[in-house]
């Protein structure tokens, strides 16, 4: 019996192994295709809240050969117009260094708010002018403001220095004055990076046209591909202020932020504090992880580069994006897996002749090393848990051939009892229906909302399936659905398998289906959660070899059909890996009863 429960196990090894390693690990990389301009990646200097920087600190956070290679500065204009001064040290050493120096409002002055206080309250009409002229102000008094924006979060209610304004308030005060406020103006920063206050706010024609910039803060969501038809800056966020800055596990969660952020779109990334104990340079003034990681992407994709087509998850936890400046070239490839992952890529539109590595693991930082390069194909073995960086030494561009880029068009019915309206972030995503796990239909996704219908009843989930094996930040966002007749909001749903959340794919009450996945929708035809039969990966009622082969497919990112996710799970750590696929396999075996 034992040898006979061995040799399972080890034929369940062998196949698992075999479809790790022949899977296609190749990243293919499309200097032809060229996507957004990238501004920089910094943090925020907030002079009255936190101390300013040292001389050595700004070294330290801005200097490309000395230092971590910040490239951009957020500072505050305070309401008091005697605290701007202070910001003229760090604003003049990041600027020679080549950083961009961005300027965010909280609040106007008390006296130009209809109540009277630096906290809450509304900018008043009659103080627009006088507004715009405190801005102007500000950025004569400190000099090199490269964008300003008048109020930051205006779409929440907090207990400091704030603003409360709808939409509509901001978008009135930038189409009156915003040509006057001393800089281009970069708005509307909102909290959670809130797409339908942004599109409202760009309704109003005159803010539309005085507005350089979109920025807004991912607090509470995820990043998302959206075209306002201007830049996208990421102008705040931070992750987890209670783990310091040197907490490896958290950050490798910002390297995916990092990296989430530019496949969304984003032409700048900003976190909060440049100097605290959670963010890239400790209050001692030493550089942490989370300041080596964001190095990883300032020091190298430097502003001017743009992003270029790139796979963006060549292989299961492992996430790579590409940038170009003339004959330059610069990959970032983050691995997330616990052990080392050897990744091909493949080249077109330019050749390099040479490139160096810099990698950043728990016990090292911005390592160097070489890396091979043959014809238009080069090959690299990324460590455990690392983030590693390519830069090429010398190239050519090749000139593209001009295309016309082809959007795929849905067909889908226009009659049923049940219609999802969704779209594609990048057009290509292929959406499911399934009824009681059963597929009712699948659709390719245009970039533009469509109705997409069919017939049936049952437990109704709306699935993206294939996040790994296109490239170019493919995402679905799900507006809603209606049943019979009836409204059913994807943002009001508890069950949402695909969306991405501080570091990991699954939570709840979001429209977004940014990894395999699906969002549930509670019609009352079934229950909102349904019993999960953990190990049974494929639903058959069996829980055999074939789930464990279902599981290490999915983890090497194979998209198997008729897969369920949240089956897979089954020492319930909140991720699909192999050891899922093993403990089934032992399950099968004899070796474990139960799981969790």
């Amino acid at each position: 019996m034992f040898k006979k429960v061995s040799f399972l196990l080890l034929s369940v090894l062998l196949v698992v192994s075999c479809i790790i390693n022949t899977h296609a690990q190749t990243a293919t990389i499309d200097a032809n295709t060229v996507q957004q301009l990238i501004r920089g990646f910094g943090a925020a200097n907030i002079i009255g809240w936190r101390d300013d920087m040292t001389s050595a600190d700004r070294t330290l956070a801005f200097s490309v050969e000395d230092g971590l290679g910040f490239s951009v500065i957020r500072v505050r204009v305070s309401p008091d117009s005697s605290d701007w001064a202070s910001n003229i040290d760090s604003i003049e050493a990041a600027k020679s260094h080549g950083a961009m120096v961005i300027a965010s409002a909280w609040s106007a002055p008390a006296s130009m708010k209809t109540n009277n206080n630096t906290i809450g309250g509304n900018l008043k009409s009659g103080s627009y002018a006088d507004y715009a002229t405190h801005l102007r102000n500000f950025c004569s008094a400190v000099g090199g403001v490269d964008a300003i924006s008048p109020i930051n979060e205006p779409n929440i209610s907090v207990d400091y220095e704030s603003m409360q304004m709808s939409a509509s308030d901001v978008a009135a005060f930038v189409a009156a004055q915003g040509n006057n406020c001393g800089a281009p103006i970069f708005a509307p920063e909102p909290y959670n990076m809130d797409q339908s206050f942004i599109n409202q706010y760009l309704s109003n024609s005159g803010a539309k046209a005085n507005t350089t910039y979109i920025a807004g803060h991912i607090y509470g969501t995820s990043p998302s591909h959206f075209d306002p038809g201007k830049e996208v800056w990421m102008t705040e966020h931070y992750v987890d202020s209670g783990t310091n800055g040197n907490d490896w596990n958290k950050s490798m969660n910002v390297a995916r932020e990092l990296h989430d952020c530019m496949v969304a779109g984003y032409s700048m990334y900003v976190w909060w504090y440049i100097k605290r104990y959670y963010g890239p340079i400790e209050e001692d003034g030493t550089a942490t992880k989370t300041g080596y990681v964001m190095a990883q992407f300032a020091k190298w994709v430097r502003p001017g580069f743009n992003k270029i087509s790139c796979t963006t998850s060549p292989v299961s936890n492992v996430y790579t994006t590409a940038y170009k400046n003339g004959s330059d070239l610069v990959v970032v490839a983050v691995n997330r897996n616990s052990s080392a992952s050897n990744v091909n890529f493949n080249l077109s539109g330019m050749t390099v002749s040479s490139l160096t590595s810099y990698t950043t693991t728990s016990s090292s930082n911005l390592v160097s090393g070489n890396v091979p390069v043959s014809g238009s194909s080069f090959s690299v073995s990324l460590p455990g848990s690392s983030i590693t960086t390519l830069v090429s030494g010398g190239g050519t561009q090749v000139t593209p051939t001009p295309t016309t880029p082809v959007e795929p068009t849905p067909t889908p019915l226009t009659t049923g009892n049940i219609m999802v309206r969704a779209r594609g972030t990048m057009g290509g995503e292929i959406m499911e229906l399934r009824i009681d796990n059963n597929l009712v239909a699948s659709w390719t996704m245009s970039t533009s909302y469509q109705d997409y219908y069919a017939d049936g009843s049952g437990t109704i989930e709306v699935h993206f399936t294939n996040d790994d094996e296109l490239q170019n930040g493919l995402d679905i966002q799900v507006d809603y659905i209606t049943y019979n007749g009836v409204t059913y909001q994807a943002e009001d749903q508890e069950v949402n398998t695909g969306v991405y959340i501080d570091g990991s794919c699954g939570g709840s009450y979001s429209e977004m289906l940014q990894c395999n996945g699906y969002i549930r929708f509670d019609t009352g035809t079934g229950p909102t959660t349904p019993p999960v039969n953990l190990g049974d990966a494929n639903s058959d009622g069996t829980i055999d070899i074939v789930d464990a082969l279902l599981i290490a497919q999915y983890y090497v990112g194979l998209n198997p059909q008729d897969f369920d996710p949240a089956a897979a799970d089954t020492n319930c750590d909140g991720t699909i890996d192999i050891i899922d696929a093993l403990l089934v396999a032992q399950y099968y075996v004899g070796l474990v009863n139960s799981f969790c």
